[in-house]
């Protein structure tokens, strides 16, 4: 692919870092990790030791004003062209957290433009994607940093607080749909995927039209990460019954019984 950049659009929790683990396999693609995130050394099969908020640092030791939003939308077209130099030709799929692109929108209207060309990888089962959060936050906060394995670890629970949860549900579905608008008014190509499609039966098929999409020879992809939850919500939410009344009455509870 010339001239644009490609992106992978999702929130936390949808099964990027599975699809990235998937891709990097392909000689033709090079896969860079969460570069918006300011805490996650997460720059993937790529030896460059600096993410957007350490380049942008150093720009403003050199010139204060580039806190400004008009130019850190052109420090970060710098940015992305000093990462493209590293892909050798290769074509760059860089994974674009919304909740941390939401952080610095000012540099929005420089991404989503016609060039470029977006993955949008969404989960249908938003619920189980809070609490798979949820639990992520849980292990941290008890020494546990592996976020991803090839195994299943031990299951971990919780206790949520129904408010809470809805509130968490509501906006990451608000989210995605405000950054699909953005997508969609820019009228940049886009290929929709979702979690379930990774896990489904119809998941080569997915990702044969995928790497298609992305400009690049297809070939059989495969992981080998493990689903860190698997369980039903029922086996992770110790106040689950409390949880499963308050969603009956609400437009999402639906999700209380799609697949896990």
């Amino acid at each position: 692919m010339n001239g644009g950049h490609c992106f992978l659009q999702s929130t936390l929790r949808t099964g990027t870092t599975w699809l990235r683990d998937m891709l990097s396999r392909n000689q033709g693609l090079q896969v860079l990790g969460e570069v918006l995130s300011p805490e996650v050394d997460d720059l993937v099969q790529l030896d460059v030791p600096i993410r957007w908020y350490q380049f942008l640092v150093g720009e403003l030791t050199k010139d204060p004003t580039n806190i400004l939003p008009r130019k850190q939308r052109d420090l970060f077209l710098r940015y992305l062209d000093m990462l493209r130099q590293y892909g050798m030709g290769r074509v760059m799929l860089i994974d674009l957290k919304l909740e941390q692109l939401e952080e610095v929108d000012c540099i929005s209207p420089v991404i989503f433009v016609p060039e470029n060309r977006f993955i949008v990888l969404r989960r249908l089962n938003v619920l189980k994607q809070v609490v798979s959060e949820m639990i992520m936050y849980k292990r941290l906060k008890d020494g546990d940093t592996i976020l991803h394995r090839e195994f299943t670890p031990k299951r971990e629970t919780v206790i949520i607080e129904t408010p809470s949860l809805l509130w968490h549900v509501r906006r990451r579905i608000d989210i995605t749909n405000r950054y699909k608008k953005k997508l969609d008014d820019c009228g940049a190509k886009a290929f929709f995927m979702t979690y379930e499609d990774m896990i489904g039966q119809k998941s080569h098929d997915v990702l044969i039209n995928l790497q298609a999409f992305l400009g690049v020879k297809p070939i059989n992809l495969h992981s080998s990460l493990a689903k860190q939850n698997p369980q039903h919500l029922s086996e992770l939410i110790e106040n689950y019954d409390e949880v499963h009344l308050a969603f009956q009455a609400t437009e999402f509870a639906y999700m209380l019984f799609l697949p896990s």
